[in-house]
């Protein structure tokens, strides 16, 4: 099939969808380049790629000159990473494993497609689970010395876990004969990394008995084990950001109950502005694991680790710190 008759297929499939949503949808007739015309009227453009990647994305956005026209990407999969990208760019997306967006002023559509969906077919999300995160985090750092045996024990999951986790990615174009698509997965991942964030009115020290060490699983006896680890700011210029290392530290938390007896031992803030320290149990337990001693009082994560906490802040100031980011000789870059 080529390209003319790809665009043909998908502006049929994303009518017969629209169609079936209720929606009263219209070839467009005019020199606008629309392909669709929604009541309002709301002009559709669609772009067609059967595995689109974010360079694909990004070249088009850059090209993009008419904001009347609502560009709509027809996909066979939109991983996460790149869903968050066109939401940011502002096209709408129908997913062929099924899921529509198209979010422009009055119309607001965002939701699952059933009859795009088979009856016994599941989405296919290698994100949902930590084990998933965990392998794809290995990838990104490229551990695991290229064999599924390998990547499960540096991501302490199981063979079968890291096989399913692997076959998933592969599936949504994140690896391609077996290597993984940069920076695409690193997005993908870090679209499914934000986590909720606990302040501190006071502490957390190191200079408390070892038995409350313990119960907090700090885990300064064995770097290698989760245990606390260090992100954000300071971390990240150590490893070579260019960023100014303020504010209050950040830590990751091994598990929940470690984050409960922190939140007992020590007070909680009561507004952002008096916040000492920030906590948060990651989604993968595996980002705790593998610790760096920059001379702190604390471990610190993996660069790793902390280029994917600063990409799930999503604040234009982390993107900034991100794209200047070269990476270091411990990580290279791949977002």
């Amino acid at each position: 099939m080529d390209a003319s008759e790809s665009e043909e297929v998908a502006v049929a499939e994303l009518a017969a969808v629209l169609a079936e949503l209720g929606l009263e949808v219209e070839a467009s007739t005019g020199p606008d380049g629309a392909d669709l015309v929604l009541p309002g009227p709301l002009m559709l453009e669609v772009k067609a790629s059967a595995r689109p990647s974010l360079s694909w994305l990004r070249r088009r956005v850059r090209g993009q000159m008419d904001d009347s026209v609502l560009p709509v990407l027809v996909a066979d999969h939109v991983d996460p990473g790149l869903r968050h990208e066109l939401e940011a760019a502002g096209w709408g997306w129908l997913d062929r494993s099924g899921h529509l967006r198209l979010v422009r002023g009055g119309l607001q559509v965002d939701r699952r497609i059933p009859s795009l969906i088979g009856p016994d077919t599941a989405p296919i999300d290698p994100f949902a689970r930590p084990t998933g995160l965990a392998v794809a985090v290995c990838l990104l750092e490229g551990s695991g010395n290229g064999s599924v045996r390998g990547l499960a024990t540096a991501a302490g999951v199981s063979t079968g876990a890291a096989h399913s986790a692997l076959t998933d990615l592969a599936t949504l174009g994140l690896l391609e004969e077996g290597q993984r698509r940069d920076p695409d997965l690193f997005w993908a991942v870090a679209a499914r990394w934000p986590t909720r964030w606990y302040a501190l009115a006071s502490g957390p020290g190191p200079d408390i008995p070892a038995s409350v060490q313990r119960l907090l699983r700090f885990g300064f006896d064995d770097a290698s084990a989760p245990g606390w680890a260090e992100v954000g700011d300071r971390v990240a210029q150590a490893y070579g950001a260019r960023v100014a290392a303020e504010g209050p530290p950040k830590f990751y938390l091994p598990d929940q109950r470690a984050l409960t007896w922190a939140l007992r031992t020590w007070e909680p803030a009561r507004d952002d502005r008096a916040a000492t320290a920030w906590l948060t149990v990651p989604p993968t337990k595996s980002a705790t694991s593998a610790r760096v001693d920059l001379g702190n009082a604390f471990l610190a994560a993996r660069p790793i680790v902390v280029a994917l906490d600063l990409a799930a802040d999503g604040s234009p100031r982390s993107r900034e710190v991100l794209e200047d980011w070269a990476g270091s000789g411990r990580q290279p870059r791949v977002w």
